[in-house]
């Protein structure tokens, strides 16, 4: 069931990467303050979860994602308007390794005057700069959609 403003179907994911495996990084060790989280720690009990738990076919096919959603958010979720400052939407990656499950971090779109995207990294640590600016810029290539979306 998915709404879009002026198409009558979904279209296929926008500028999807090609598959790969996620990235390994070694923890940061700039001298520069890191940047606080928008997501609180037990956001999963604080947040709605709103899709998921479903193959990321955007993001290169590398892990599994589930979405959530805070209380902003809702009416854009729901179709009641647009994202009101504050409003976060967070997916949250898991890698399926023969370990088991296991987390990848969270990717987030957060509204503050526009649309901001980072990344929250296992360990907490938040990626806002150049590494991320390609989410924005496939995020503005996507048709604008109504909200509830259909995920796969």
């Amino acid at each position: 069931m998915a709404l879009i403003g002026c198409q009558a179907a979904l279209p296929g994911p926008v500028g999807t990467s090609a598959p790969r495996s996620p990235e390994r990084r070694a923890p940061s060790s700039s001298a520069t303050p890191a940047e606080a989280s928008p997501v609180p720690l037990d956001f999963r009990a604080r947040m709605t979860r709103i899709a998921g738990p479903f193959l990321s076919r955007g993001h290169g096919e590398r892990f599994d994602a589930i979405v959530w959603t805070n209380d902003a958010a809702r009416p854009m979720v729901e179709g009641r308007g647009g994202g009101a400052d504050g409003a976060i939407l967070v997916e949250e990656a898991i890698v399926h390794d023969i370990r088991g499950d296991e987390a990848a971090g969270l990717l987030v779109m957060q509204q503050r005057g526009g649309w901001q995207f980072m990344a929250i990294e296992p360990d907490g640590t938040v990626v806002s700069d150049g590494r991320v600016a390609a989410c924005a810029a496939c995020h503005g290539q996507a048709p604008h959609a109504v909200f509830p979306l259909a995920f796969p």
